[in-house]
């Protein structure tokens, strides 16, 4: 017995004594850990299949390790440079503006608990709610504003909006309340870019640039839409250099080189300082890097433009970005260590390459323990039809006719009846398992975060995911009649329906002619109802061809605004749902005439009662009128 204590001992011991070399001998060695990147780059990313991939890493107040993947130029065959080939940061340039918000903060122009309003001058922000809309609301995406995708880009061959003229048009709109949720905002992200230029008097460009680009010499980085030529010759990516220009730019225009966003790390990761330059004084840094908002004090939640997460014991910062390049940075602040990361690939390879990277580098450098998820709560079988539901994801927009967007992007909790919940993302393309680790907060099988939030009865009103390498999100409970199965099966019905009636034409017109027979109690007034339904179903299978037509004759794959031929869908959608909702009339009198057979009365019903629901169905989803 005491020999095999010893053995677990000295085990102990040597386990110990790995991790403690581990983590001493992390990041020292520059030519082991450019061995282990090159495997895994050689293991996870395919220059021919992918194009570019660039990294930089910093550690205290210098570049650790940086080194670039592939041609910039495939045809001349020329590497990547880190300090000439430019990479859109895409959202990782919220980071920048967020920034500036601290700066202007730090000198008293701005306060982060004010309303918005306040600094507003050419519009104000209607306010639905109790409590004000506030300037740190739209640094944490806890704003509660609706999302309007159409009409944000600019073709990238035109001289884009003003973000003032923007906004003239488009009125952020309250729609849930502030400071409850985290919903990504692009538009939160505009609005507060736009505020630096209301209180600073500049554009948002000329602040950005004296600001924080000239402190820290990153001579090679640019909000600019068009890019400065020297800038745009060096952009990587024929996709990159095609993509549309993003009106609210304080949200996703910023390019530059790898080595010019090292220089943003050492700032990050070092009070505030690049150099001999001071971009935020360190209590400032402190203030914007620590937890803002969280739906429970022990999950990861958002800093002040950083989201925050947790993996192997570290607590860590990060952002993404996806525009023609996918990138990643990625703050380990109590290690000054940070990390940036970019490709030019597939959406799905660069999603897959950056949190592989993540983990591998992580479990390589700062090894822990196996995670596991811990055994359920003995009395959660009492409690968990309170958790069970479905959920819609929150980042749709509730006033526009994109809300249809948001159909796909809900998530099923069920009971899995073993104490443990059961979450399934995206009809079902991802599922995890889930286990309460205090009330309402549970841990899932692949480390992140769901936080419930509850109403007085103890059910579960939403839920907030956090703690991945990816953005937080908020889902909304339900009820059946929004679920999404619903609405398609509604959707697939009524096609079908359709359908059937067009096909009945030509029937009808063939069995008239060949059976030589006269129509069966022929009325008048109903006679009309069946014509009036076959005008209704051709107006609706001409919309599908409307949309085709207008999919292969345009020139490129964004919307700047609303095309001809969406118009000309939702005035067809109209008029049919005028006669939508009269086609009834026809179904009842039928029956009390008891004109047709019993068969044809029940057809003719159920085409009238998808007819009539139609329009509801419009409404519900922005698409009955002309809502953008």
């Amino acid at each position: 017995m005491n020999e095999k204590i010893a053995y677990k001992i000295l085990t102990m011991i040597l386990f110990a004594q790995m991790s403690i070399f581990a983590q001493t001998a992390n990041l020292k060695d520059t030519r082991e850990f450019e061995v282990w990147f090159d495997d895994f780059v050689a293991k996870n990313f395919s220059a021919d299949k992918s194009g570019q991939l660039a990294f930089v890493i910093v550690k205290d107040d210098k570049i650790f390790f940086q080194k670039g993947y592939g041609f910039a130029d495939t045809e001349g065959k020329i590497p990547v440079s880190l300090d000439k080939t430019v990479f859109f940061a895409a959202s990782v340039a919220k980071l920048f503006t967020a920034t500036a918000i601290m700066q202007l903060a730090e000198k008293g122009h701005i306060k982060l608990d004010a309303d918005v309003n306040q600094y507003l001058k050419d519009f104000q922000i209607a306010s639905i709610f109790p409590q004000p809309l506030t300037v740190a609301n739209l640094l944490t995406h806890t704003n509660g504003l609706d999302e309007n995708l159409i009409g944000a880009l600019a073709p990238n061959n035109a001289t884009p909006m003003t973000m003032a003229e923007y906004f003239s048009r488009n009125r952020p709109l309250r729609v849930t309340p502030n400071g409850e949720q985290i919903t990504y905002s692009n538009f939160g992200i505009g609005l507060a870019g736009h505020l630096v230029e209301q209180v600073s008097g500049k554009s948002f460009d000329e602040y950005i640039e004296q600001n924080i680009l000239s402190p820290l010499q990153m001579s090679q980085s640019s909000f600019r839409q068009p890019l400065p030529t020297e800038l745009y010759e060096n952009l990587t990516g024929t996709r990159a250099k095609q993509t549309p220009f993003i009106i609210l730019s304080p949200a996703g225009s910023l390019a530059m080189t790898t080595e010019n966003m090292a220089h943003f790390l050492i700032a990050q990761l070092n009070g505030g300082k690049y150099g001999e330059n001071q971009i935020l004084r360190p209590e400032t840094l402190t203030e914007m890097q620590r937890q803002h908002f969280s739906a429970n004090p022990k999950a990861p939640g958002v800093a002040y433009g950083f989201f925050e997460t947790s993996a192997n014991g570290k607590r860590a910062l990060f952002h993404t970005g996806d525009r023609g390049h996918h990138s990643l940075l990625y703050l380990i602040p109590d290690e000054k260590i940070g990390f940036y990361l970019v490709a030019n690939s597939s959406d799905t390879d660069a999603v897959v390459l950056r949190e592989t990277f993540t983990e591998e580098f992580l479990n390589h450098y700062f090894p822990a323990e196996k995670f596991e998820l811990p055994s359920p709560p003995d009395d959660f079988a009492t409690r968990a039809k309170n958790y069970v539901g479905t959920f819609r994801i929150g980042n749709y927009s509730r006033t526009t006719l994109t809300k249809i967007a948001g159909l796909p992007g809900q998530i099923k909790v069920s009971d899995d009846g073993d104490g443990a919940l059961s979450a399934e993302l995206f009809g079902g393309e991802l599922k995890t398992k889930l286990v309460e680790i205090e009330p309402n907060l549970f841990r899932s099988e692949d480390k992140g975060y769901f936080t419930f939030q509850t109403g007085v009865d103890g059910l579960a009103q939403s839920l907030i995911i956090t703690g991945g390498i990816s953005d937080p999100m908020t889902a909304e409970r339900i009820a059946w009649y929004d679920d999404a199965t619903l609405h398609i099966g509604i959707i697939v019905t009524g096609a079908l329906l359709v359908i059937s009636r067009l096909l009945l034409i030509p029937f009808g017109f063939f069995w008239k002619r060949f059976r030589k027979t006269k129509t069966e109690n022929k009325s008048v007034f109903l006679q009309t109802g069946w014509k009036l339904s076959g005008v209704f179903a051709f107006l609706i299978a001409i919309t599908p061809l409307i949309l085709i037509a207008w999919l292969f004759t345009r020139e490129n794959g964004a919307i700047y605004e609303i095309p001809a031929a969406i118009m000309a869908i939702l005035s067809v959608w109209l008029i049919a749902s005028l006669i939508g909702l009269v086609l009834p009339i026809w179904a009842f009198a039928a029956w009390r005439e008891k004109s047709w057979t019993i068969a044809a009365r029940v057809y003719f019903s159920l085409l009238a009662i998808a007819a009539f629901v139609m329009p509801f169905f419009l409404n519900y989803w922005n698409l009955l009128g002309f809502r953008y």
